[in-house]
């Protein structure tokens, strides 16, 4: 799990095209988990993923603080991954974003606020987590944090283009605004065939290839996703927070 050869040699490879984002280890003490997260720095990581049901003591224990805290001095972004859901995780969120308001953060899937966040198959029983939800909305009011707007397929109720995200987008964008939105896929998982089926269960047109699902933001038409907003959430934003050279429009 926490073996990032490939991709430190895909790095270095391609020093100019990817960007990369590492694991944190919060099963080490925390001097070894900051020299391991140190070492992903040093190999050019710009971030590092928190999967926030593995902090044994929770996001705000020695670790996560030790974690957290280096990842702003070095300028790296942390990523958090609440697979279960944002809420139990929103109070430590917040406590780490006081103390340290130097690291910025991004809230992947938008808090995984369906559960469970499986998505795109038929017989979907998930249910809108509103706790999760509003702890999504409340932490808008730290300026250091973003939301990753992505694996709309796990957190829509319904087919492509996915119209119940929509006025949650749109409500993101008032809260945050698109300066600190992004889209991501959740490849390879929203590929057809790209996640474990559990029985019994079949795969609906929810799973896509990567071009359809890069579009799916261009069949919303609430005006609040005018062109500058839409510019923002397709890269923009995360052009600027992870330092990606400019691109000209195409």
């Amino acid at each position: 799990m926490y073996d990032h050869s490939y991709v430190a040699h895909a790095l270095n490879e391609h020093p100019d095209f990817f960007k990369g984002m590492g694991l944190a280890n919060p099963t080490l003490l925390p001097d070894d988990a900051v020299a391991a997260l140190e070492a992903l720095h040093a190999q050019g990581f710009v971030g590092v993923r928190f999967n926030a049901g593995n902090f044994p003591a929770g996001l705000a224990s020695p670790v996560g603080k030790a974690l957290y805290k280096r990842a702003g001095e070095l300028g790296m972004v942390v990523g958090v991954m609440a697979f279960k859901g944002l809420g139990p995780f929103v109070p430590a969120l917040r406590e780490l974003c006081e103390e340290f308001p130097a690291t910025k953060v991004v809230i992947d899937h938008l808090g995984f606020f369906r559960q469970p966040a499986i998505g795109g198959q038929l017989g979907d029983s998930a249910q809108d987590d509103e706790v999760s939800w509003q702890g999504l909305m409340g932490l808008a009011f730290y300026p250091q944090v973003y939301v990753k707007v992505s694996a709309l397929f796990r957190t829509s109720a319904e087919a492509p283009p996915f119209a119940d995200l929509e006025p949650r987008v749109v409500q993101l964008l008032k809260a945050y605004s698109p300066s600190r939105l992004m889209w991501g896929s959740d490849y390879p998982f929203v590929l057809p065939g790209g996640y474990p089926l559990p029985e019994g269960i079949t795969e609906t047109a929810a799973a896509m290839d990567y071009t359809h699902a890069a579009k799916v933001p261009d069949q919303w038409t609430a005006p609040e996703l005018d062109a500058r907003a839409r510019d923002a959430l397709m890269g923009g934003t995360c052009a600027e927070l992870f330092g990606f050279a400019a691109q000209p429009a195409c």
